[in-house]
């Protein structure tokens, strides 16, 4: 089981340490407590509809790094045959 306290001091270390914050995080910690304790369906819930939407963050993520590498490589790997299809005409003409 989740102790409060725990989940406290991780929520101050992610969020700050300031008044307002420890006031917040404890609040947080509390919600978070009593909606596992009496309702732990919903939070099963919440938690996995967490994880699905960050799973498609993390896809999307992905996909646009992979993208912009492809991109990257492409655009290297044209340049000296534009190069050498300067010198081509240079020599050409």
């Amino acid at each position: 089981m989740i102790k409060q306290r725990r989940l406290e001091r991780f929520l101050e270390r992610r969020f700050g340490a300031s008044v307002a914050d420890r006031a917040a995080a404890a609040a947080v910690a509390h919600i978070i407590l009593r909606l596992v304790r009496k309702h732990p369906w919903i939070a099963a819930d919440l938690v996995i509809a967490g994880l699905g939407r960050a799973g498609k963050v993390g896809l999307r993520e992905i996909a646009r790094d992979l993208r912009a590498k492809m991109h990257e490589r492409r655009a290297t790997e044209t340049k000296p045959l534009l190069l050498e299809a300067r010198e081509q005409r240079s020599t050409d003409a």
